[in-house]
């Protein structure tokens, strides 16, 4: 699937895509805010919008959900409840998550070609590198990247700047991540198995240029 004479570093989204974790963590988000005795209208408007935008961090997501859902003025403690709680939920669900179909054999085949694997993810990065950790494939990584920082930002400020872009491959299961690929420059596939927004990914992937998989065991 793809040239590992060119490709030599390769990365991954994180829900959807190493975790069979997008359900889980769309129960999470509902589940947060039913603790919070948020209205159920809001609840639905809320689970649409993370759905639609996937790959965007909690952190984006929670003040839409005050500022433009719930619409009222942005409380800080309200706010930092809701990452708190959320957070909590989160990693239950991480540590309880499935792997992908092939990932783990991905995981190993990448590491033997010595290609370089990253994670930028819109999970939060301190989160990840313990959960990583905790299910023992951190040692597959180089580094791992996520929230509060943009999957952009990620890409552009923190893995390639002084790198052959040509040498880089992104694969995730959202819309964000096939559109940091393309505004980073470099290539993109987008996963579609585990997809929470099937549609919107193939078409970005498409508008792209990119190739779909339905998952890790069809890259090597």
């Amino acid at each position: 699937m793809i040239d590992t004479n060119q490709i030599k570093n390769i990365i991954l989204d994180c829900d959807g895509v190493i975790f069979d974790s997008n359900k889980l963590k769309t129960q999470a988000f509902e589940d947060t805010l039913t603790f919070h005795k948020v209205d159920q209208e809001n609840v639905r408007s809320f689970i649409d919008y993370h759905k639609a935008q996937g790959g965007v961090s909690r952190y984006i997501k929670f003040e839409y959900l005050i500022k433009e859902i719930m619409k009222v003025p942005f409380d800080p403690s309200f706010y930092q409840s809701l990452l708190e709680k959320y957070s909590e939920i989160s990693q239950e669900a991480y540590l309880k998550s499935s792997f992908t179909d092939g990932c783990n054999e991905f995981l190993s085949k990448v590491s033997s070609l010595n290609i370089r694997l990253f994670v930028a993810s819109g999970s939060d990065e301190a989160e990840l590198n313990t959960i990583f950790k905790l299910r023992n494939i951190d040692h597959y990584f180089n580094q791992i990247f996520g929230s509060p920082k943009t999957k952009y930002e990620i890409l552009t400020k923190f893995i390639l700047p002084g790198q052959n872009k040509d040498s880089f491959l992104m694969i995730g299961d959202a819309i964000a991540d096939m559109d940091s690929s393309y505004k980073a420059g470099i290539k993109g596939i987008a996963m579609k198995q585990y997809s929470e927004n099937l549609l919107g990914l193939c078409d970005s992937a498409e508008k792209f240029g990119f190739a779909t998989i339905n998952n890790l065991s069809e890259i090597i």
